[in-house]
């Protein structure tokens, strides 16, 4: 395993994904608003998944796509983060 990184702004902890924060996430997906730039929304399984999809990537890398935690609150109220692009345009030459 790598050493996971973990960091913090005046305001935000980006930390490692939590069990705790997949249900607020999943209240999240469902919105249209929310997931305008994304190919759909998400039920509750596709949320999870996703959730763990991000905790496994940052396990293995160290980084990823972190949860946000406000601070002053301690709640969940997102994700940012980093990504390798896997779609063979961003890689062609013109």
């Amino acid at each position: 395993m790598t050493d996971i990184i973990e960091t913090e702004t005046d305001r935000l902890y980006l930390r490692q994904w939590q069990t705790l924060d997949f249900k607020p996430f999943a209240r999240l997906n469902p919105d249209a608003e929310v997931m305008a730039f994304y190919p759909s929304t998400l039920s509750q399984k596709e949320s999870d998944d996703l959730a763990v999809n991000f905790q496994s990537l940052i396990e293995q890398w160290g980084w990823g796509f972190w949860a946000l935690e406000q601070k002053v609150s301690g709640h969940f109220i997102g994700f940012t983060g980093l990504h390798i692009p896997t779609h063979p345009r961003v890689y062609a030459s013109n």
